[in-house]
């Protein structure tokens, strides 16, 4: 099983409802150590999510062949992103969405 984890209400998407035992999908920003033990700093709301996100689902962002130029994210209201071909010379497309 799963370790149980904390998502402060600064690093979750705006009125989003969580349910408890719900299985959710997030970004490790940082591993670090405090007296309590292994802290493991967590977001859905910072641009690095939407990477992670699209990297995991879309093969040719996760193989190099194209990358992520630019995100723009209001977590719980909108995301944008453009990304280039391999070369950098063009545009090869652009997403915008809710998120």
């Amino acid at each position: 099983m799963g370790q149980l984890l904390f998502l402060p209400p600064e690093s979750q998407i705006p009125n989003r409802v969580y349910e408890i035992g719900e299985e959710v999908f997030v970004y490790l920003k940082k591993i670090s150590r405090d007296t309590g033990g292994i802290v493991l700093d967590i977001t859905q709301s910072s641009p690095d999510y939407v990477e992670a996100i699209l990297k995991k689902i879309v093969p040719e962002f996760e193989s190099g062949a194209v990358q992520i130029d630019n995100i723009a994210r209001i977590a719980g209201k909108k995301t944008k992103n453009s990304s280039f071909k391999y070369s950098g010379l063009s545009r090869c497309g652009w997403s915008d969405g809710w998120t």
